[in-house]
């Protein structure tokens, strides 16, 4: 599936545009990729989550409790890399 209809069906899906949340709700980082296969679930995102979703080899990993809370902050795929 492509990343971008991956992302906008999810944002509607949990309808994260009408609900007032302190955290920075929907994609965070970026590696870049398009073609997502795999996704990995974590209720967390931890440096393990991340490590072991790497491990599964998934293209995207979903979590709940996210990196990022209070202000609007992602790692696109440049920033990804460093």
């Amino acid at each position: 599936m492509k990343k971008k209809s991956l992302i906008s069906f999810l944002c509607d899906y949990f309808n994260i545009g009408n609900i007032s949340d302190s955290s920075q709700n929907g994609l965070q980082v970026d590696c870049g990729k398009d073609d997502i296969g795999k996704i990995a679930f974590a209720v967390d995102a931890t440096l393990d989550s991340i490590n072991e979703a790497a491990k599964q080899k998934a293209d995207m990993l979903f979590v709940h409790h996210g990196l990022f809370w209070s202000h609007s902050l992602t790692i696109p795929g440049s920033h990804y890399n460093r």
